[in-house]
């Protein structure tokens, strides 16, 4: 590995764990708090199904892990094959805006934890082992 590439991976992680998860991990606790506290909230409860790019198990359970870390979305449960998330989310209107929602963060993650820095566009398919593990 070149210095070049070490160091933009450095940089990349850096940014996504002193900035973006700090940022939105903080704006996460005063949105619930400030439904919390007021007498009407505007929590419309889902859960969704969301494909995952990840291909290690250390990037599923990291993934997994910041979800359920961000006030209001909670992973329920993890399928390794194909990689798959289903997460409760307390605000989930619209089902297509929250899995565009935890893309945008999926990306944002893998690209920090990934040396290369690649993201494949979709989710890689894999074929199914026949059964639950």
């Amino acid at each position: 590995m070149s210095l070049v590439t070490w160091l933009g991976w450095v940089l990349r992680m850096l940014r996504f764990f002193t900035l973006h998860f700090p940022w939105k991990l903080t704006v996460a606790c005063f949105d619930v708090a400030w439904d919390v506290l007021r007498p009407r909230n505007r929590f419309a409860q889902g859960i969704v199904e969301f494909r995952s790019r990840c291909r290690t198990d250390t990037e599923l359970a990291l993934m997994a892990n910041l979800i359920s870390l961000t006030p209001g979305t909670l992973t329920l449960a993890v399928r390794r094959d194909p990689a798959t998330l289903y997460v409760h989310a307390m605000y989930c209107e619209d089902r297509e805006a929250a899995v565009a929602d935890l893309r945008d963060y999926e990306y944002r993650m893998l690209r920090a934890v990934r040396v290369d820095g690649a993201v494949p566009e979709r989710a890689e398919s894999t074929p199914s082992s026949g059964g639950d593990r």
